[in-house]
């Protein structure tokens, strides 16, 4: 609940509603999961609460308290000499020819303090977290891939320069949103972040097929498939396409022109944003996906789903089958 330049934030438990004890701050974004909690105040900056360990400090505060309430939040800080983790920018075939690909310094020197570089995106899955701050580094705290790190570290990359606008995670992949070079392109891309199993790199890969030169907009992501809408507001989807569940299999899910099991690469979701055959279709300006199914949410304010309802109505769509 917002108020005169002040945000509150609550937590329903078991003991009813407990307000979370944030200093008097616009809160911009939420992020919750299975244990932990995460704001990004208008300001740039970052709380946490919840439960950590030793194995997983979803919290970023560097102690291994393994409860923290609600009522006593982490603010999370970002030193100005992070410890940095390489990451490795493996573009496709011919990109790195492309006018303006070269090689760029990817941090241009030390952060200057928290107000020279706020974080203006956050993710989390439920060993994890990630920030992105405003210059496009990226920060990651908790345990993923062979990281264990109980305060943000810096993720840089190598090979080609990048800075990334938001990042989505699933399970052990997280997809990127970013442009080429520190000083910032017209087109954002998209790029997947995972670990090279054979040589325990951490990797960054250019997504091909149908996104490659279009301007992405937004990214989701789950633990089955992933989403992006462009800036014309088409929607892509990718990844699993039928899932085998105890009572069967059901699919197709991503709404796209395939009936294949797995969808390799982004296609476009028919009938979502202006083309030259279809001017009047909806325009999608954000995406969110849950296990099997998708959601998108127009210009005009309308939500459209599809995929698999799991049973017990997940999409929203009265009377509607499982599978949409």
């Amino acid at each position: 609940m917002e108020g005169a330049g002040k945000s509150k934030v609550v937590q329903w438990g078991q003991g009813g509603v407990q307000e979370v004890a944030l200093p008097l701050v616009k809160v911009q974004s939420l992020v919750v999961q299975i244990g932990h909690a995460m704001v990004l105040t208008a300001g740039g900056d970052v709380y946490t609460w919840g439960r950590q360990d030793d194995r997983h400090p979803t919290l970023g505060d560097g102690v291994a308290v393994r409860v923290r309430p609600p009522g006593l939040p982490h603010r999370v800080e970002f030193p100005s000499s992070p410890e940095r983790i390489q990451v490795m920018v493996l573009e496709a075939a011919g990109l790195a020819e492309e006018a303006g690909a070269e090689e760029e310094e990817a941090v241009p020197g030390a952060n200057d303090g928290p107000g020279a570089d706020p974080i203006v995106h956050i993710a989390s899955s439920s060993t994890a977290s990630f920030a992105v701050s405003q210059r496009g580094r990226l920060y990651i705290w908790g345990r993923m891939w062979r990281i264990t790190a109980p305060r943000p570290v810096l993720l840089e990359p190598r090979g080609l320069s990048l800075r990334v606008l938001e990042a989505s995670i699933s399970q052990n992949v997280v997809l990127l949103r970013a442009v080429k070079g520190a000083a910032g392109r017209v087109l954002s891309c998209l790029y997947v972040l995972g670990q090279n199993n054979a040589t325990g790199t951490l990797e960054v890969r250019r997504v091909g097929g149908a996104v490659r030169d279009t301007p992405v907009a937004g990214i989701a992501s789950s633990g089955t498939h992933f989403a992006c809408c462009n800036e014309y507001g088409q929607v892509y989807t990718w990844g699993k396409n039928i899932l085998s569940m105890p009572a069967g299999e059901f699919g197709p899910v991503l709404g796209v022109a395939s009936d294949d099991p797995v969808v390799p690469e982004p296609l476009p979701v028919p009938g979502l944003g202006s083309t030259k055959r279809d001017k009047d279709a909806p325009r999608i300006v954000q995406v969110t996906c849950g296990e099997g199914y998708t959601l998108a949410r127009s210009a005009d304010g309308l939500v459209y789903a599809w995929g698999f309802s799991g049973g017990h109505g997940a999409m929203g769509l009265m009377g509607a089958d499982d599978v949409v």
